[in-house]
């Protein structure tokens, strides 16, 4: 996403298509700020794993339910912890924190035994607690989501 985001100006990623609607540097902003709290809360479950429970069938079920879900091209309204802010971000700075965020997500989970991979140590701000490979299925839907609304966004800006 970088590689081909690196094509355009930081002033054309931070403009809106409209006075409502995000700038492709606002998406990337969102995406990056979701992976911020799913890996903080990630780093705490993961400090004790032993008291979170096995998350199987109902972890899977919200999984599904949540990939449905965002495959509908219906807009939702986004938690204030993960809303973009309404400053300039210049792309440099959204991919070093980017790229610090899967260093992260990597740290941590490589810790993490086969058993505790199943617990459910991440928790969705709406559908609850999930494993990890849950998790990942869940940030690489949101991710691709938005990765569709950045390019539409600089179509439209240009």
């Amino acid at each position: 996403m970088f590689k081909e985001l690196r094509n355009y100006p930081d002033d054309l990623l931070n403009k809106k298509p409209a006075p409502d609607a995000w700038s492709a540097a606002q998406v990337i902003e969102h995406l990056i700020n979701a992976d911020d709290v799913s890996l903080t809360y990630l780093r705490k479950k993961a400090g004790n794993t032993a008291e979170v429970k096995n998350e199987g069938l109902r972890g899977l079920y919200k999984s599904t339910l949540l990939k449905v879900i965002f495959m509908l091209p219906i807009k939702f309204k986004v938690p204030a912890v993960v809303a973009p802010s309404e400053n300039f971000m210049p792309l440099t700075e959204l991919e070093e924190r980017w790229k610090t965020l899967r260093e992260g997500f990597i740290e941590v989970t490589t810790k993490l035994n086969d058993k505790d991979l199943e617990r459910g140590l991440w928790k969705h701000t709406r559908a609850g607690k999930m494993n990890i490979y849950q998790m990942f299925n869940f940030l690489h839907i949101h991710f691709k989501r938005h990765q569709e609304q950045i390019e539409r966004t600089i179509k439209a800006v240009k």
